[in-house]
């Protein structure tokens, strides 16, 4: 992003801030290109961006400017999750918002749901403990729920 300001009579001031794509917010047929801060760096029929989420309602997207959607709390807790899984493990990132709740799927098989994702701190570490666990089992399938932050239940998964 690049700022231009005027400084009378002789001098002007550029200022260059670098931001890096690194979400594409998926929003009907577009793709709504955002760095980790969400401010919009391009709208786009590709998902041009290492990551991107899906299921959210965009309402405004003006490059240059904050992401504008009716679900802002959910897509910066989906880029905080998009952030942890890159960051810390090897999975990755297939985030959605599905009837309200943060989907993190893992396979075809094993989904993980982390609610409105109000306490990452203790759901991430235990929904990755649950998923290992499942994986140690092999052909376990089903849903890792953390979405309340107090437990975590593994259920039948359905479709």
């Amino acid at each position: 992003m690049v700022t231009v300001t005027k400084h009378f009579p002789f001098a002007v001031e550029v200022n260059v801030i670098a931001r890096d794509a690194f979400v594409a917010v998926q929003s009907g047929g577009y793709y709504v290109i955002i760095d980790m801060q969400g401010v919009v760096l391009a709208l786009s029929n590709n998902a041009d961006a290492p990551y991107s989420i899906r299921g959210f309602k965009v309402i405004s997207a003006k490059v240059g400017n904050p992401l504008v959607s009716e679900d802002i709390r959910l897509i910066e807790r989906a880029v905080q999750i998009v952030y942890l899984f890159q960051t810390y493990t090897s999975y990755a990132p297939d985030v959605m918002l599905k009837d309200g709740q943060i989907i993190q799927q893992m396979s075809d098989e094993i989904w993980i749901n982390f609610g409105w994702a109000e306490k990452l701190e203790v759901q991430f570490p235990s929904a990755i403990a649950a998923y290992e666990n499942m994986i140690e089992k092999s052909g376990s399938s089903g849903i890792v729920n953390v979405s309340n932050p107090n437990q975590c239940i593994v259920e039948p998964l359905k479709r």
